[in-house]
């Protein structure tokens, strides 16, 4: 063994190696945007927001402006054609009433959808021990048989973990829809499986109420849409874009006679589909 290994003694077992040592609080600079990260008193880690320099902040003097639309009218053979293919699907129901019925009118609605939706992400703070020395600032010297030491290459000898901020990020988009529901014969949840005609769309980093729409109850949805999700969402993460639209959802309520009795049903969404809460007649087996 060389002489520069003498002063370090024999190699002892019963001596327990040292553990790694954690810097002294306020002994590491800070980063701004997470002076105060800490973990939470049950030993997780808590979500921080971006630095503030990456927060966008509205400008309440802004909106947004959209044209007017014109309402889908439906004709009598498409609405006949979409009782057939809805009748089609009933193996209880019968075609016929379908066929011979007589329309007596075919009133079109006006239905707004408007949509929000956030793209946004999500850090974590983490902490990594020394792998090259298992956090004890020592490696084990493989020239001297373990009777000596010799200096950590990768903390130097310090015995001091590295401290660093890793974050894992998590993109997602947080969406919301609106309908008003102004039609207590027809559910307003089946609008959810049909598309409409998106005839208006703003997309930003931050996107502004609509004004002078039509339809009052989808501007005042729209400002609290954008001021939701700036408030739930700018505090734990990074909003990256947002987009808000409006769609024209066709709703047409027709009504019919078929043998003296009167009937009615609704054809909703640009692919036609039918709602027919009672039907004239259907197949039945005993």
């Amino acid at each position: 063994m060389d002489d520069k290994y003498e002063d370090l003694g024999d190699f002892n077992p019963a001596i327990e190696e040292e553990g790694p040592t954690a810097p002294p609080p306020g002994w590491l600079e800070n980063v701004t945007g997470y002076e105060e990260m800490h973990e939470d008193q049950d030993g997780t880690d808590k979500l921080y927001p971006p630095p503030p320099a990456y927060v966008p902040v509205p400008d309440n003097g802004r909106s947004s402006s959209v044209p007017n639309v014109r309402v889908p009218v439906v004709s009598e053979d498409v609405a006949r054609e979409a009782l057939l293919q809805f009748v089609g699907k009933k193996w209880t129901y019968s075609s016929k009433p379908a066929h011979n019925m007589i329309f007596k009118d075919l009133k079109p609605f006006t239905v707004y959808r408007a949509r929000c939706s956030s793209c946004y992400g999500k850090g974590r703070k983490g902490k990594k021990r020394c792998i090259t020395c298992s956090g004890t600032g020592k490696k084990r010297c493989w020239r001297c048989s373990g009777k000596g030491y010799k200096t950590c290459p990768s903390c130097q000898g310090h015995q001091n973990l590295m401290h660093f901020i890793q974050l894992s990020i998590k993109w997602k988009n947080e969406a919301f829809e609106f309908i008003p529901d102004r039609y207590p014969e027809f559910p307003v949840k089946k609008f959810k499986k049909v598309s409409g005609d998106q005839f208006f769309v703003d997309e930003s980093i931050l996107v502004y109420p609509i004004v002078g729409f039509p339809d009052q109850d989808i501007c005042d949805m729209s400002r609290k849409m954008s001021e939701e999700h700036l408030v739930k969402f700018s505090s734990v993460s990074r909003i990256l874009q947002q987009r808000q639209s409006i769609e024209l959802v066709p709703l047409t309520h027709a009504f019919y006679t078929y043998n003296g009795k009167d009937f009615n049903y609704f054809i909703y969404g640009i692919e036609n589909k039918v709602y027919s809460p009672k039907y004239p007649s259907s197949c039945s087996i005993l």
